[in-house]
């Protein structure tokens, strides 16, 4: 049986993976999205880059934002990183699998066509 998608959200996340909070809490709320039948739209901005970086060591204690990704990526999630903010940090050839550049037409698109985006 198909799932009927019941809306589209763009999440645009600017902060580093680990550190703070914001990265982490964005992805948990893209689970309960996704758990709702929500198409989710995945956007990684300046220091939101790194969210995507593969094989990175969590901190002890926290959670394996690679791990969680996966998960959305394999749920059908769309996971786009800012080409310029990964060319000009180096990352760009070190992204985890499912992961692709994008760029700002793309985030104007994918806003346009959303039901809400939301920043974190």
């Amino acid at each position: 049986m198909t799932k009927t998608i019941n809306k589209i959200i763009t999440i645009i996340i600017n902060r580093s993976p680990y550190g703070d909070e914001y990265a982490f809490n964005a992805l948990r709320f893209v689970t309960a999205l996704l758990v709702n039948n929500v198409k989710v739209n995945i956007f990684l901005l300046g220091e939101g880059v790194y969210v995507a970086v593969k094989n990175q060591k969590p901190p002890k204690g926290a959670t394996n934002i690679e791990a969680m990704l996966q998960k959305f990526i394999i749920n059908r999630a769309e996971i786009k990183v800012c080409g310029l903010c990964a060319r000009s940090r180096g990352i760009a050839e070190n992204l985890i699998d499912g992961c692709s550049i994008g760029s700002m037409s793309q985030l104007g698109e994918w806003v346009a066509e959303s039901d809400q985006t939301i920043n974190f």
